[in-house]
């Protein structure tokens, strides 16, 4: 919209202008974090000598500016928590990892007011990397350094299903965070199913 319609600089500077900051809370560590850690490490091993790509895929488009609500992939979801549109998650031989993810435009720039997907005044507050790094426990940097070798979608489709493959084989066995998640759900539908036939 603004290369097509370019914004007058003394309207940009105004639109810019005399915004509060909005409080933030301070990020907490999910309790999944070593969860993640021990999946990404696990898969990593099925693959000794290969650097991992995983995306979280991208929003779907409903009508001009309006997108369907976004769900990550569910290898995304298992092996890091995130839920950013776009996100790729790398993770290199041995485990080690990197998030890569869309940063908050710049409140300077025509974006942050035009931009309906990542726009705080149209989407709401935009996560800095360095919150979703400590709420994630992993590194996390802009997708746009994002190696070159890892951004193109389709470059190995095979290798992504063998890693999909592999990371479904990783589900069927239930790490303690999921064992204790199941008997949560678990216990919570016996409540219920108890006070529905009070």
């Amino acid at each position: 919209m603004a290369s097509a319609n370019p914004v007058p600089e003394r309207l940009l500077a105004f639109l810019a202008d005399n915004w509060a900051d909005p409080a933030r809370p301070t990020p907490v560590a999910d309790p999944r974090v070593g969860a993640w850690a021990e999946r990404r490490r696990r898969l990593s091993e099925a693959f000794p000598d290969r650097t991992l790509v995983v995306r979280a895929g991208h929003e779907v488009v409903r009508n001009a500016t309006t997108t369907y609500a976004f769900r990550a992939h569910s290898d995304f979801i298992y092996l890091c928590g995130a839920a950013e549109p776009d996100a790729v998650l790398v993770i290199h031989p041995g485990g080690g990892s990197q998030l890569f993810v869309h940063t908050p435009h710049a409140r300077c720039a025509v974006e942050w007011f035009t931009d309906p997907a990542r726009s705080p005044l149209w989407a709401g507050p935009q996560a800095e990397p360095e919150e979703l790094a400590a709420r994630l426990g992993i590194e996390v940097l802009p997708l746009t350094s994002l190696p070159d070798e890892y951004r193109a979608t389709h470059a190995d489709a095979t290798f992504d299903h063998e890693v999909s493959r592999a990371a479904a084989r990783l589900r069927l066995l239930k790490d303690p965070f999921e064992v204790e998640s199941l008997r949560a759900a678990a216990s919570a539908s016996l409540v219920e199913i108890g006070r529905a036939h009070v």
